[in-house]
C-alpha cells in the first residue's frame, strides 16, 4: 500500500486508507502530487518497459464491460463478477436460496415458514441427516420452533453467541436482498414486498454469481452437486426403505 508522511503529525499514513476515510479519489490525489513535484522541479522516474499488448484492446474491453453492465439484472456488482461473465464469453480478464418469507412480525411461527418452503421444495416433508444453521434469536430458541425442526428430522446447529461472522452467510444475503430489491422502492403493503422478495430469490438462484463457489450461479452449483452426489432421496422413498 502506498504511503505518505503527514505534514501535521510527521507520521506515515496509508494513502488508500486516508482517501477512503475522507472520501477523496486516489487518482486525484496522485495527480495533484505529480503536479506538486513538477512545480518543485523534481526528477521524473524512468518509465519501465511496457508489457505485452493484451489480446483484447482497451476500447473493445470497455465496450464489453458496458454491454455486460447494461444487460445484468443486478446493480452495484463487483468487478470480479463482471470479469467472470466475460470469461464465460471467451474474454480472459450453494449457497442456494430455497425459501423466503416476509411478515411484519418475525415470531417463532414466521421463522418456520422459509424452512418449510425449502424442505418441501427440495426433500418432500422430512430431511433426516441435514443440519440447520441458526443464530440465537428468541424465535429460534423457542420450544415450538425446536420441536417442529426436530419433527422434520433436521439437526440444529446454533452459531456462537455475539459472533456475527458465524451468521455471515445469512447477513450477506440480507444485504444483497435489500440492496437489489428493497432499498429505493415503495411497497404498498406486505404482500407487495413479499412478491418482490420472492421474485428476487428466483432471480438470485438463476443469475447471481458467488465467489466462494468459483463464481457459479446457485442453480449451477446445485446441478454440480447433484451430478457428483446424486439427487436427494425423496422422503416417501426413505420411509418405504
Amino acid at each position: 500500500m502506498s504511503a505518505e508522511t503527514s505534514p501535521s503529525t510527521d507520521r506515515v499514513c496509508g494513502v488508500r486508507r486516508v482517501c477512503r476515510v475522507v472520501e477523496f479519489p486516489r487518482s486525484t490525489f496522485y495527480a495533484q502530487l505529480e503536479d506538486e513535484r513538477k512545480r518543485k522541479g523534481g526528477t521524473q522516474p524512468t518509465p519501465k518497459k511496457r508489457g505485452p499488448k493484451p489480446k483484447v484492446s482497451d476500447a473493445k474491453l470497455l465496450r464489453l464491460v458496458k454491454k455486460d453492465l447494461a444487460t445484468t439484472p443486478f446493480t452495484g456488482e463487483g468487478y470480479r463478477k463482471v470479469w467472470d461473465r466475460l470469461k464465460r464469453q471467451g474474454v480472459r480478464v450453494g449457497r442456494k436460496r430455497v425459501g423466503g418469507h416476509v411478515v411484519k412480525k418475525g415470531d417463532r411461527f414466521a421463522a418456520l415458514e422459509p424452512i418449510a418452503m425449502g424442505l418441501t421444495r427440495e426433500h418432500g416433508d422430512v430431511a433426516r441427516g441435514l443440519f440447520l444453521r441458526l443464530d440465537n434469536g428468541t424465535q429460534y430458541r423457542s420450544d415450538h420452533f425446536r420441536k417442529q425442526v426436530e419433527f422434520w428430522g433436521l439437526t440444529k446447529s446454533y452459531s456462537f453467541v455475539r459472533l456475527p461472522e458465524a451468521n455471515g452467510v445469512a447477513e450477506r444475503f440480507h444485504r444483497t436482498l435489500k440492496g437489489q430489491a428493497v432499498c429505493g422502492r415503495i411497497f404498498y403493503g406486505v404482500e407487495n414486498l413479499r412478491a418482490a422478495a420472492g421474485a428476487f430469490v428466483e432471480l438470485y438462484n438463476r443469475e447471481w454469481l458467488i465467489e466462494k463457489n468459483g463464481y457459479l450461479r446457485p442453480s449451477e452449483a446445485r446441478a454440480q452437486y447433484v451430478a457428483e452426489h446424486g439427487e436427494p432421496v425423496p422422503a416417501v422413498e426413505r420411509r418405504a426403505a
